[in-house]
């Protein structure tokens, strides 16, 4: 029975990883607001509990174990089909890029994508508890999903693709479903999976390009907070966070219009507050203004200030009026 614990709690641990991802890509594709995330969550315990209602009206005969590995094997086959899918589905159904997915487009991909793994999802509780008793799995389950809640947040989000955490949880499932079976001459195989993650960003760049259409891919990074893109047009570098257009440069007129109509209804400004915007030139343009002090620049993602040291030229620290 030990074996079995662990491997409720490496089926939980994945299971955190995998609904963390999920749940971030499908908000990332669909550009998630409040409406979006509350469509997703209600679709995943839906299906969740469709699966686990089907599941335990199913009679296995004396195998319990055996139902509970090859759960878990199925599931490493839908993590990778739900987050291969949410990424070709703007290829699929010729979606625009940068612009907001309808309703009902945005409900028939995210029931594409999450119905097959929720409902693997939804059966492994019941399927533990055939083996176990409800409390310890729900002891070993939930044991599992906290460590992974905060390996996930404060780890792996900041240092591995999401490919790459695919990949791990992939290889943790595997590596339990040979401790399952006591196929202990195979227990290379996971840590054999795991070298891919020397080839990881080859794949995430490569599923971004499809996503990202007829646009020519340059730069690609993420973070806790989200996916920027940078796509380039002849000169021109396009900036998208979380599928969403952000802004381009050189843009001009852009940068002028959002800087200047505001600063000029004022007769005299000398302290300015710029929420979000200021890579691409705005932060210049706020400085043509001669009795400018002083700039606090505020932006959700820092990784934007990289990201526009690389592809732009935009050393924001060297501005003196400029607090970031």
């Amino acid at each position: 029975m030990q074996r079995v614990n662990w491997a409720v709690f490496g089926a939980g641990f994945s299971a955190v990883l995998a609904q963390t991802l999920i749940i971030r890509e499908a908000l990332a594709l669909f550009a998630g607001n409040e409406l979006v995330s509350g469509i997703i969550l209600a679709l995943w315990l839906v299906f969740g509990g469709v699966g686990s209602l089907v599941f335990s009206r199913i009679k296995l005969g004396h195998a319990p174990q055996r139902a509970f590995a090859r759960l878990l094997l199925m599931l490493c086959l839908l993590l990778v089909f739900s987050l291969c899918f949410l990424r070709i589905a703007p290829s699929i159904f010729g979606l625009p890029l940068g612009e907001v997915i309808d309703l009902n487009m945005i409900v028939l991909i995210s029931v594409l994508a999450l119905a097959p793994t929720c409902m693997v999802f939804g059966a492994l509780f019941p399927a533990a508890s055939r083996i176990l008793p409800p409390e310890r799995v729900y002891l070993f389950e939930g044991l599992g999903s906290f460590l992974g809640g905060i390996v996930i947040t404060f780890l792996l989000l900041e240092i591995l693709p999401a490919f790459g955490i695919i990949l791990i949880a992939v290889a943790i499932l595997i590596f339990m479903v040979l401790v399952l079976e006591q196929r202990i001459e195979l227990v290379f195989l996971p840590f054999l999976l795991l070298l891919g993650l020397i080839w990881v960003n080859r794949v995430e760049f490569l599923f971004r390009r499809i996503q990202m259409g007829s646009q020519d891919l340059v730069g690609l990074d993420e973070s806790r907070y989200g996916v920027i893109t940078v796509t380039k047009s002849e000169e021109q570098y396009n900036f998208f966070t979380n599928g969403l257009y952000d802004f381009s440069y050189p843009d001009l007129y852009s940068s002028e219009q959002a800087v200047h109509y505001a600063l000029l209804l004022h007769p005299e400004p000398r302290s300015v507050l710029l929420v979000g915007g200021g890579i691409g030139n705005s932060i210049g343009q706020v400085l043509k203004h001669p009795n400018i002090e002083n700039i606090t620049y505020v932006e959700l993602d820092p990784l934007l200030f990289r990201m526009g040291e690389v592809y732009l030229g935009e050393n924001l620290g060297a501005e003196e009026n400029l607090s970031i």
